[in-house]
């Protein structure tokens, strides 16, 4: 089976799964992110981990994103976001904080060592259903996959990077 086999034409994320699509640039990569967490949601998907140096390129402010991740949120789901630097969410996506202080008890924030991090590339893996991975994180070229030996690298990835890690991005600040 070849590319042009598996390859999704696009479409909106109500569709069914992606089998295999590349993707390329920051729309592409945005769409792909918000249109993940759509099926996540859809599905019913229990988990998402999110891998990323600081988020900055994703789309956290996004009101199709943000509705999505509320309609996901329940106590049995998961969100494992790992990522090298979480200071500048606060300021750059207010919202997304807010669901984060809202949801603070399914949602782990880790902070990778940094050899690990180094060779971590941006990933969004949902178990069961897609994953999407950049290749070149400075053209924000990848793919967006559910062909399983997809799946298994990335999850293989990020459980190496997640068990290298710490807690980090605490969803409230105590100050005296």
């Amino acid at each position: 089976m070849n590319d042009e086999d598996t390859m999704d034409t696009g479409g909106d994320a109500s569709e069914s799964r992606v089998e295999y699509r590349r993707i390329m640039g920051r729309n592409e990569f945005q769409a792909a992110v918000v249109a993940t967490v759509e099926r996540a949601a859809i599905e019913g998907s229990l988990e998402m981990t999110w891998c990323d140096s600081n988020f900055a390129q994703w789309p956290l402010a996004d009101p199709l994103l943000l509705a999505n991740l509320a309609r996901w949120s329940s106590p049995r789901r998961k969100l494992l976001m790992l990522a090298h630097d979480f200071d500048e969410l606060p300021r750059r996506f207010p919202a997304f904080v807010k669901w984060r202080r809202q949801w603070s008890h399914i949602v782990d924030c880790r902070v990778p060592d940094d050899v690990v991090m180094s060779a971590a590339k941006t990933m969004l893996w949902v178990p069961g259903l897609e994953c999407l991975k950049l290749a070149d994180v400075d053209r924000l070229a990848g793919i967006v996959s559910s062909l399983p030996e997809d799946m298994n690298r990335v999850r293989e990835s990020i459980e190496a990077v997640s068990q290298r890690s710490q807690p980090g991005f605490p969803a409230t600040v105590l100050g005296l």
